[in-house]
């Protein structure tokens, strides 16, 4: 947790240019996903698969990217989601065992990798696909109002 890693991750998103995809099993960091959010804002395509198990409680980040109309599903394998995978530009892959959340910040020893390589990020893109592919609109009944 001394590395500070969103510090260094949120520039990165806060960079993006044309996309942004993401994998998350844990996604509570509001500062992480109001970066994505405002990429969105600024054009950048931005989507995310959350695990479904946790996405639906009020610390999980779900609610944020539905309220702000970014494109988010929840996982229809019947298994866990357990990537912690951001992919930037076709280029940048952010990937490792840290969750996007504060308990990962502030309390965990974690791994991240940061790889800037087109054909490796193609790999990824080509698992986010599959997995969005099979994933699920969230039922916004299940969710917290938007404000």
């Amino acid at each position: 947790p001394e590395d500070k890693v969103l510090d260094h991750i949120i520039p990165m998103v806060a960079n993006a240019q044309s996309n942004i995809r993401f994998l998350a099993f844990s996604f509570t960091d509001y500062p992480l996903a109001k970066a994505m959010i405002d990429r969105s804002v600024a054009g950048v395509d931005v989507a995310g698969v959350y695990e479904k198990t946790g996405s639906e409680t009020e610390s999980a980040e779900l609610k944020t990217f539905v309220c702000a109309h970014v494109p988010v599903r929840q996982d229809g394998n019947p298994k866990f989601l357990h990537d912690k995978v951001i992919v930037i530009d076709n280029r940048i892959v952010i990937s490792g065992s840290f969750n996007f959340s504060s308990n990962a910040t502030d309390n965990n020893d974690e791994n991240v990798i940061v790889i800037d390589n087109p054909e490796i990020a193609s790999l990824y893109m080509q698992e986010f696909a599959k997995v969005w592919s099979i994933a699920t609109d969230p039922d916004p009944a299940k969710l917290p109002a938007c404000q």
